[in-house]
């Protein structure tokens, strides 16, 4: 583990646990949620793609908006990417799916940042953050 993992991980043993049964359930569920996630994700992604293209084209919008977009697009497509490598080994309870659940939860980290979007680096960061390290002892190698 780096040491930012470990500071995350001390920090949220700190905090009230989750009761097992509940974790439990929480790990049961998450390979279908992530099923949910992507195909949810996938057709907005390529939505917003298209109309971005569309926009920037014909509405002379600033390069900077565009830039803003695309970059929250290339985040998202990443993420999506992680989600479906993870997906198999989430059935079957693998640390490396663990892993790539946490890299995006961080890399969605940094899409806040970059977005200014302090609400959702806090709280939505911070809810997943918990999430994850409250089940991660239940993933195993």
């Amino acid at each position: 583990m780096n040491e930012l993992t470990r500071q995350i991980a001390s920090l949220v043993a700190r905090l009230p646990q989750l009761p097992s049964h509940v974790r439990h359930v929480l790990v049961k569920i998450a390979p279908w949620l992530t099923i949910v996630g992507i195909v949810l994700a996938v057709p907005g992604i390529l939505a917003v793609f298209g109309m971005t293209a569309f926009w920037g084209s014909t509405a002379g919008f600033a390069p900077e908006w565009g830039t803003r977009v695309f970059v929250g697009i290339a985040f998202a497509a990443v993420i999506v990417v992680l989600y479906i490598m993870a997906l198999p080994g989430l059935f079957h309870r693998k640390a490396s799916a663990w892993r790539l659940l946490y890299y995006t939860v961080l890399l969605g980290a940094v899409q806040s940042i970059l977005s200014f979007d302090v609400v959702g680096l806090v709280i939505g960061t911070g809810i997943s953050l918990y999430i994850l390290f409250q089940i991660k002892d239940l993933y195993t190698n």
